[in-house]
């Protein structure tokens, strides 16, 4: 059985679970948690190939390293919008996978 399904549920759900940080942190100024919530997820993106989202990320957290408030609050639609496109093609790629394996992507061998 191939670990990618359930590895990918987990990253969808850090996608939820860090971008709900993220967001109020940007608009409290609250910088140390945008720091702490972009630097973990822009690794995570980086694994799964949502690179875009990883580059944005970066950025965040490093503007939030420095103190750009400006910067940051400009960078979170577009971190939104893909953290929104990554998720939508992650389910995609697993509801994908599950119609090769009656239901249950656990089963996939392999990601033909």
């Amino acid at each position: 059985m191939s670990l990618l399904p359930e590895l990918a549920v987990i990253f969808l759900e850090q996608i939820t679970i860090r971008m709900a940080a993220i967001v109020p942190a940007v608009v409290s100024g609250d910088l140390k948690v945008v720091h702490e919530e972009t630097h973990a997820l822009k690794s995570s993106a980086a694994s799964y190939g949502a690179l875009m989202l990883s580059t944005v990320l970066a950025d965040m957290d490093e503007a939030a390293q420095i103190g750009d408030a400006s910067t940051v609050e400009s960078l979170l639609p577009k971190a939104e919008e893909l953290a929104q496109k990554s998720s939508q093609q992650l389910e995609a790629f697993l509801n994908e996978l599950s119609s090769h394996t009656d239901g249950d992507p656990s089963k996939s061998e392999t990601l033909n």
